[in-house]
């Protein structure tokens, strides 16, 4: 896995092989809507990341519930402040991680809107239809929950 790039690794390091149920490269997520829990507590624990499970916070399961298991802690922080951040770390501090699925989301929109840009202005290019444009329809629910891709507040 050395000979990929940072964001790559981000990835798939830890997932060399393929699922063996799945063939999936990742770890797969599994679409359900429907659940089986012992009791009502059960669900709330579940819920309310009392209780390791596949519900949903898979990283925060992991750091909060999994790896403590091995004897391993977390220090939940706000990654976006830095004193904070600097503040956790001890003399035991061995890796900081930062969820990168926002990362990964931001830098998606982002390229996105390079491409829209480029696009809408390619002479041999008729028509460009994406929501971030003022003239597609879904513009305004862009603007609503995408709004630090406005191009107004674009970041370039």
């Amino acid at each position: 896995m050395s000979k990929y790039k940072f964001e790559t690794l981000q990835l798939h390091v830890g997932q060399e092989q393929p699922d063996p149920a799945s063939d999936a490269r990742a770890v797969p997520i599994y679409a359900t809507t429907s659940y089986v829990f012992h009791n009502s507590q059960h669900a709330a624990d579940r819920f309310g990341l009392a209780d390791a499970g596949n519900i949903y916070g898979g990283t925060s399961n992991l750091l909060a519930h999994t790896l403590p298991l091995y004897g391993i802690e977390s220090t939940f922080v706000d990654a976006h402040n830095l004193d904070e951040v600097e503040g956790a770390i001890q003399d035991n501090t061995k890796a900081i991680y930062i969820e990168t699925l926002s990362l990964r989301l931001e830098r998606h929109a982002e390229n996105a809107k390079k491409v829209v840009d480029y696009l809408a202005k390619h002479p041999k290019v008729t028509k460009v239809s994406h929501p971030s444009l003022p003239e597609h329809p879904d513009h305004a629910l862009y603007e609503k929950y995408f709004p630090q891709y406005h191009p107004s507040l674009h970041r370039h």
